[in-house]
């Protein structure tokens, strides 16, 4: 992380900045309470983004009587998410199905950020009126999975992209050991 501050100067009407370079100074990951998501999840997947594009949140037909047609309109824009599972804790989904994932990037606390070719953990919920999944918690029930010195790490949500140091994330094998604990104990497994 990065801070400017604005520090009067002695002389008047001068001024100067102190930049400050933090190394791990924002907050380190701990382990997430996965007992309210996954209580009402649908799926719990591993696996990785191989599309994502916008679509129509949802179609309305519209009956137009003066010239005896009717017509689909379109309305608004959320992105449909491809994504491809390799690993399932929870659901009936199967390592190797394509499935598709909606987010609604323009509402604010949707907190979903999927990335082209990412890796992730995700606890999912069946959309109500698409045929697919929405992130539970609005996107909070998302980790980022990626390899550091020779270990595999997650991300969550709630850290920024930044500079840090190894241990300021979750060990992969930590968080997938409470997420096993939880479903077994909610008995999902």
């Amino acid at each position: 992380m990065i801070t400017f501050r604005n520090i009067a100067g002695i002389a008047s009407g001068t001024a100067f900045f102190v930049c400050t370079l933090v190394l791990g100074g924002a907050e380190a990951a701990r382990k997430p309470d996965l007992t309210e998501f996954l209580s009402k999840s649908d799926a719990v997947v591993e696996g990785t983004v191989t599309g994502i594009r916008t679509v129509a949140a949802r179609s309305v037909p519209v009956r137009i009587e003066q010239a005896d047609e009717s017509l689909v309109m379109e309305v608004g824009g959320i992105l449909s998410v491809s994504f491809r599972v390799e690993k399932v804790f929870g659901g009936s989904l199967s390592a190797g199905d394509t499935i598709e994932i909606y987010v609604y990037p323009d509402l604010p606390q949707e907190k979903s950020e999927l990335m082209q070719d990412g890796h992730y953990v995700l606890i999912l919920k069946k959309h109500k009126v698409k045929d697919g999944f929405h992130v539970a918690g609005w996107g909070r029930a998302s980790w980022f999975v990626f390899e550091v010195d020779g270990r595999s790490k997650i991300k969550s949500w709630e850290q920024p992209f930044e500079v840090r140091k190894s241990e300021d994330y979750l060990d992969y094998d930590e968080f997938k050991e409470g997420l096993l604990g939880t479903l077994q104990h909610q008995g999902k497994l």
